[in-house]
């Protein structure tokens, strides 16, 4: 494994195994039949995504992933634990930008104006989800009326105000939603949520870990400080899939 594919991993990296390492890969699947496929998946040389990470998983050890199939095989989307040792690259999920000529025609209008609005104020939109599967694997994930899951790294509060208006405005006008996170260092939270919890104190995030509430204002700090520590959680929840 490159150095720079070394742990720790974040949620929606993609990650790929040598086909020759595919049998001492997988060490735990959510299915026997996830096993099987899993097996077929990285002889194939399809990426898996990492996921959260239950209590048990140490990157150094074992690391959670999952393996969603594409539609003509019923979209089903399955569990798996690695070996990291086995994984011979990783990949950040894609800009916008290289994933947007591969997606359905009627949405190419929509997207250009997407990408270069976002360019215009320093924004670079990643995907991530069945969009970003299509992107990877060059299967058919994706239906004319899906959604496409973005997700961004806000340079400061300015920004941050800038994106999520830029989303809001862009779904109202194209008539395609967009689904997504805004990450905080590790810390991940729904543009929407951000939006419609103005008023709130706290904001639901998401990390490699688990879920927690977290307060609006140690996140945009966070922003300001470029690398600061990590937020401080405020309660607590139980990690959910």
């Amino acid at each position: 494994m490159p150095e720079s594919c070394l742990p720790p991993f974040s949620r929606h990296d993609l990650v790929w195994i040598d086909g020759q390492a595919a049998a001492a890969a997988v060490l735990a699947a959510s299915a026997a039949q996830a096993y099987r496929l899993a097996q077929r998946w990285i002889r194939a040389g399809r990426p898996l995504v990492v996921s959260r990470q239950p209590p048990h998983c140490d990157d150094a050890r074992r690391l959670a992933v999952g393996l969603a199939l594409p539609l003509a095989l019923t979209r089903q989307r399955f569990a798996l634990e690695i070996d990291p040792c086995t994984i011979s690259r990783c990949r950040p999920p894609p800009p916008l930008s290289s994933v947007a000529p591969g997606l359905p025609s009627p949405w190419h209008v929509a997207l250009r104006a997407l990408c270069t609005a976002a360019q215009q104020i320093g924004i670079e939109y990643r995907v991530f989800g069945s969009a970003a599967w299509q992107f990877w694997t060059g299967l058919g994930y994706l239906t004319q009326r899906s959604d496409i899951d973005l997700l961004w790294r806000p340079s400061g509060e300015s920004q941050l105000a800038q994106g999520v208006a830029l989303l809001d405005a862009w779904e109202r006008k194209h008539g395609i939603r967009a689904d997504g996170e805004i990450l905080f260092g590790e810390d991940a939270v729904c543009w929407r949520e951000w939006m419609h919890s103005a008023r709130s104190s706290s904001v639901l995030a998401k990390n490699r870990r688990g879920v927690s509430l977290r307060l609006r204002r140690d996140l945009v700090e966070y922003l300001a400080s470029h690398g600061a520590r990590a937020p401080r959680p405020v309660t607590p929840i139980a990690t959910c899939v």
